[in-house]
């Protein structure tokens, strides 16, 4: 064996993320309004990262009772729920481009990604209201897990995740992995690398 995958999150980090950032886009969209949109729409979710987003919101004294009218997960993305009659979406910017009302987001997606935290635009009716992020921390013995791998033979330690390249490159940094590969979608494929005729993978 000389490539060993590793998921991100779970594996490599403990799996137990936790909100980090609220930051409003709008002058007229408060912090409160930013998160409670955002809290309301993820209380339909199971994705893990919907949990700490609906725990700070209600620590915070927010209304997060009751479901969605509707729930859509788009798969890779995020959530598109409707609330009150409004379509909120929240997810990266993939399904804000989706929505068409990512420009606004962009800037304050990239500096939160840069700096290690998972960000989340929220939009409503089509909207940019404001980014949401939670940060998930490295196990501890992660770096030590990749440096056994490497000193066992294995050439390559490859990182698959749907998070954003930017948070991904991060934790690669500190855990020590050769390879990145991020904003995966569950259904997409990793590229094979041919190798004397052969891929990797046989």
């Amino acid at each position: 064996m000389d490539a060993v995958a590793l998921d991100k999150t779970g594996t490599l980090t403990e799996g137990r993320p936790y909100a980090t950032d609220v930051v409003p886009l709008d002058p007229a969209w408060s912090r409160a309004d930013v998160l409670g949109w955002a809290a309301r729409a993820e209380a339909g979710s199971e994705h893990p990262l919907a949990r700490p987003i609906v725990e700070v919101a209600s620590a915070e004294g927010l209304d997060v009772t009751g479901l969605p009218e509707a729930t859509e997960p788009v798969p890779g993305k995020g959530i598109v729920a409707v609330l009150d009659g409004h379509r909120v979406a929240v997810g990266n910017l993939a399904l804000l481009e989706d929505e068409r009302s990512s420009d606004a987001a962009s800037a304050v997606v990239e500096d939160l990604a840069a700096a290690g935290r998972t960000p989340m635009a929220v939009s409503v009716d089509g909207r940019p209201v404001g980014v949401v992020a939670v940060a998930d921390r490295v196990r501890p013995g992660a770096a030590r897990m990749v440096a056994d791998l490497h000193a066992a033979g294995v050439k390559r330690v490859v990182m698959l995740t749907g998070d954003v390249r930017r948070v991904a490159e991060a934790v690669a940094a500190q855990v020590g992995v050769d390879e990145v590969h991020a904003g995966l979608a569950p259904a997409r494929r990793v590229p094979e690398r041919r190798r004397g005729g052969r891929t990797d993978a046989e």
